[in-house]
Formats: C-alpha cells, structure tokens, sequence
C-alpha cells in the first residue's frame, strides 16, 4: 500500500513530456511521434536487430542482439 502512495505522488513523465512540447509550439501529431518514441525505447529489455549476412544463396537472416 505505501509503495502505490509513493508512485502515486511521482509525477507522470509523459505528461511533462508533453507539457513543455506543447509550450514549445509542437502539434499534437508531433507530440504523439515524440512520446511513441521516447516508449518504444524505454523497454527494459534488450533490442534484437535482424541483419542479413550475405552468402552464396542469397543471404541468410541472423538475429544478434
């Protein structure tokens, strides 16, 4: 119960986010790119990259992260 009290008083990043982007004269559509962003980069868990290695058959995907 303490520990929901505590986050409850923590303000909620996205909405300053978009506070200071809209005193800064962004649009909404700009606003919404920003914060897709910012969430498709705050997962704790590691990217996975799919690159292609080229070879004799045209190229095989790998997947490295």
């Amino acid at each position: 119960m303490k520990k929901q009290m505590l986050s409850l008083e923590k303000p909620n990043k996205a909405l300053i986010i978009r506070k200071v982007l809209e005193e800064a004269g962004a649009s909404d559509e700009e606003i919404a790119q920003t914060l897709g962003v910012i969430r498709a980069f705050n997962f704790s868990e590691p990217i996975i990259y799919l690159e292609e290695e080229n070879d004799d058959q045209g190229g095989e995907r790998t997947f490295n992260q």
